[in-house]
């Protein structure tokens, strides 16, 4: 079954206080014989009461800089004055809690610069009660619009409940990490090619930009693996037998990402380490050339000096060859310090 949709009640709520725009979309989705009807509504007052629909449902709110209109679900939904502060508090840590009448999650979604040198995060946080799911995110709608495809004659939603619409969610949010990682790898390997072939000037920056961004990135997924754990092991009411394969499956998944970020960041720690240390036998190498000129000047100076003190009896200064002469010795004990250094292997 298609979605469906009622043009008579989508809306757009824009509030606008002191010249700045304030936008909450409100997207209510009714799971029926396999398929899904969607209604967008203007308010949080105009949103029907979910707990007497016995269908499965999911309230997708969308808002941004309006902590007031996400406050009014306090009391509206029952939901505790401290996981409202945690919906409109977009630095808190990923987290989960289980109370008797929901649970509530709160993670993070990453997005990846152009460049994949830069992270940033989007704050998405979850209610789950008995018959339907609220989800929270920053002024986008359509976030999940990906996940709208499985959907579709999917009866498992109906058999199982909104737990497994979560689990949906979470799962689409995990591959995403996946793709994400994928294209940190690939700037992983770049650097890896560029330190040991073509270092350019920027390669120290671009290396250290890595290594934050696999710390910012192990900092925001990290909290999702102790989540998956415990929708997969906590004894709840709101999550069914049938849906804890599921979230086994996503525990695996959510581990798996982990181990991935933790491996990329001891490759990106040691693709520091070999710059390093490229950058060091490179400057022994020229302080070794430079040495070498040094002490080979060393006796040429020398007797460069003796000759150049203009003392009034000196024999050799009156000889007619006596300036080849210093020429070929100098030119000798150059060329005889230079064959050692080579013997040596210095050179």
């Amino acid at each position: 079954m298609n979605p469906e949709s009622n043009e008579d009640t989508f809306h757009t709520f824009i509030l606008s206080q002191e010249g700045i725009k304030d936008c909450v979309e409100i997207k209510l989705t009714k799971f029926i014989n396999g398929g899904f009807i969607e209604e967008e509504y203007s308010s949080i007052d105009s949103i029907p009461d979910l707990s007497s629909d016995l269908s499965v449902q999911w309230l997708s709110i969308a808002y941004h800089s309006n902590n007031e209109i996400i406050k009014q679900l306090s009391s509206q939904f029952g939901i505790h004055s401290v996981d409202i502060k945690d919906i409109c508090n977009e630095s808190s840590r990923p987290t989960i809690v289980f109370y008797d009448e929901y649970i509530f999650v709160t993670i993070k979604s990453i997005v990846l610069s152009t460049d994949a040198l830069d992270l940033s995060s989007k704050h998405i946080s979850f209610i789950l009660k008995k018959n339907f799911l609220i989800s929270f995110t920053d002024c986008d709608i359509n976030i999940f619009d990906a996940v709208k495809p499985k959907f579709n004659s999917n009866k498992k939603i109906n058999e199982i409940g909104p737990d497994y619409i979560l689990y949906l969610l979470l799962d689409f949010i995990v591959d995403n990490y996946f793709e994400t990682i994928d294209r940190i790898n690939d700037t992983v390997e770049l650097l890896e090619e560029e330190i040991t072939d073509n270092q350019k000037k920027n390669t120290l920056d671009r290396i250290h930009k890595l290594r934050r961004l696999l710390i910012n990135a192990h900092r925001l997924v990290w909290p999702l693996r102790e989540i998956t754990t415990k929708l997969n092991n906590e004894d709840s009411e709101w999550i069914k037998d049938k849906a804890n394969i599921y979230y086994k499956d996503l525990s695996e998944h959510t581990v798996h990402v982990v181990e991935n970020l933790e491996a990329m960041r001891e490759i990106a720690s040691s693709i520091l380490d070999i710059y390093l240390s490229q950058a060091s036998i490179k400057l022994n190498e020229i302080m070794k050339l430079l040495t070498i000129i040094s002490t080979i000047f060393i006796p040429l100076t020398f007797i460069a000096g003796v000759y150049g003190m203009n003392f009034r009896f000196m024999p050799e200064l009156e000889w007619r060859i006596g300036y080849f002469i210093i020429l070929f010795i100098m030119t000798l004990i150059g060329s005889m310090m230079l064959f050692y250094f080579k013997k040596k292997k210095w050179l």
